[in-house]
């Protein structure tokens, strides 16, 4: 527990430096151009660092070495699976690491979120937060986001209600059922989904698996090199973009 508290000072401390240095009229514009639009944020990858905290639980119970620059797709964790023998299906083994409490309870917040999101906050702007996570993780869901910003109540989040899969179309069904104009995610199949039948924009949270990824339109991407795996830099860009 002080290791989680320890964790999370330095990450306030962290993003209160990086909004120091982020000019306050793109931020204050960006949110007043939202007034009259709907947000939504996957929350794997986007605002919960879940593959970060993955690679480092994975490294201590099998003694390797891998950094989150390794991960290259989504099911990253099933091919290092492969790799131990005593695994008889590598597919369920990483979903049921991934999906772990340790993993999604403990995860640290994706670099600027907690900053941006108290902002939106703040401005009293109403953002949902959704996911194609199996609603038997709920609970599991409700639990980090109550720790960490417990200032948005229940109804801003779109979850599946029950079972154990991961469904995708659930955040389709979401964002259309909502009328979502802005969707940040960091997932390329899932961002190709959305784009294909919503008409969101789709707001890209760069991670070491969607380098090569792009759309032809309705797409927004930071460029910046200090942007990976940070909701901050992704949000800077949206913020920009509303000023064109």
């Amino acid at each position: 527990m002080v290791i989680f508290f320890i964790a999370k000072a330095l990450e306030l401390i962290t993003e209160s430096r990086f909004c120091d240095r982020i000019p306050e009229m793109i931020i204050e514009r960006a949110i007043e151009n939202l007034r009259s639009r709907k947000v939504s944020f996957d929350i794997d990858n986007t605002v919960v660092d879940t593959y970060g905290r993955a690679v480092d639980v994975y490294n201590w119970f099998l003694g390797t070495n891998y950094r989150i620059a390794d991960v290259k797709s989504n099911w990253q964790l099933a091919e290092w699976f492969k790799n131990d023998t005593s695994v008889e299906d590598p597919l369920a083994a990483a979903r049921n690491f991934y999906n772990s409490r340790v993993v999604m309870v403990q995860a640290n917040p994706v670099a600027g979120a907690i900053s941006i999101l108290s902002r939106i906050h703040k401005a009293r702007l109403n953002p949902y937060f959704l996911s194609a996570r199996p609603g038997s993780k709920r609970p599991l869901t409700f639990e980090w986001f109550g720790y960490w910003t417990p200032w948005f109540d229940r109804n801003s989040f779109l979850l599946q209600e029950e079972g154990d899969q991961v469904n995708p179309g659930f955040k389709v069904e979401s964002i259309n059922s909502q009328c979502i104009d802005y969707h940040f995610e960091d997932i390329p199949e899932d961002a190709t989904i959305i784009h294909n039948n919503t008409q969101a924009t789709i707001v890209m949270v760069n991670q070491p698996w969607n380098q090569d990824f792009s759309l032809d339109s309705r797409f927004i991407r930071s460029t910046d090199p200090k942007s990976m795996s940070s909701l901050a830099y992704a949000f800077l860009e949206l913020a920009k973009s509303l000023q064109q």
